[in-house]
């Protein structure tokens, strides 16, 4: 599909092969047949991240490396084009292109706001906390940060047991956009000390929310954490603390089966999640 998309008669190579990206007397004709390119290799950058994603897809490193090539042979750069290119690099597992990528973006004046976020995003899901934090600090001070760019590092923290920058990054929240840190802020942050071990910490830190109400994601983090902490007085005190609050909530039937073995006693507001099964929906 890549292939024949690239090489056939009707593709972003031959649209392109009389563009002028450097002159100024560049007409709307083929600024229109530029954007149009860029668009098509979104799409396509988006259908082999799914792939990735998915585990569906064959050959995808070098399907990955023929369409940046292909991206740098015609001088398209977008920013929604370069984080879709970084996203396909870091769901590869690539982190050296992506690196390569960022960098080419950066040097060349294009690193705007979305790539900066998706290359944190990126370092993040390849498990390099420290560089996300150092790329963070070094964000140019134009760029105006949003929740996307917290949110982005506070998963970098978690993944690296950062919990301190995390907690300094939830201030910078208040600070920076006036508001209460979103769900998926508090949830990532809690996640963070759960994932440290810090789980009497995250348990407060759940308690402490007035805004939201725990999610389900939030609670299977700090319980999930217990068993593998082995921490049962902890996940006692939670369960009990969500019961009295009137909380409903699912849990992984695995934590369900071992938090009850240790000696939780599960009240009705809690469900075990369903396993899914091959050829089956969810629910």
């Amino acid at each position: 599909m890549t292939t024949n998309l690239l090489r056939s008669k009707s593709s972003i190579g031959n649209l392109l092969r009389h563009r002028a990206y450097a002159s100024s007397d560049v007409d709307h004709c083929t600024r229109d047949l530029m954007y149009a390119a860029a668009a098509k290799f979104v799409n396509l950058l988006k259908q082999r991240i799914s792939m990735v994603e998915s585990k569906t897809g064959s050959d995808v490193t070098l399907t990955a490396a023929d369409i940046h090539g292909s991206i740098v042979k015609h001088g398209l750069k977008t920013d929604s084009l370069m984080c879709n290119l970084l996203r396909l690099y870091a769901a590869s597992g690539y982190p050296t292109q992506a690196k390569r990528v960022f960098f080419e973006c950066y040097f060349s004046g294009y690193a705007g706001l979305g790539v900066w976020n998706t290359y944190i995003a990126t370092l993040g899901l390849l498990g390099d906390g420290h560089e996300a934090i150092r790329v963070y600090a070094n964000m140019p001070k134009q760029l105006t940060k949003t929740p996307a760019t917290y949110w982005n590092i506070l998963v970098a923290c978690s993944h690296s047991g950062e919990t301190e920058f995390a907690h300094y990054i939830l201030g910078k929240i208040f600070k920076g956009l006036w508001e209460e840190p979103y769900i998926e802020h508090l949830g990532t942050y809690i996640d963070a000390l759960a994932r440290k071990n810090q789980l009497k910490k995250a348990a407060l830190e759940v308690r402490s929310m007035i805004v939201y109400a725990p999610n389900r994601e939030i609670i299977n983090s700090v319980l999930s954490r217990c068993v593998e902490h082995r921490d049962t007085e902890t996940a006692k005190k939670f369960s009990e603390y969500l019961e009295m609050k009137g909380v409903e909530y699912r849990v992984q039937k695995t934590t369900y089966n071992k938090l009850a073995e240790a000696g939780v006693v599960w009240k009705k507001n809690v469900k075990i999640i369903r396993q899914r099964v091959k050829g089956q929906s969810w629910w």
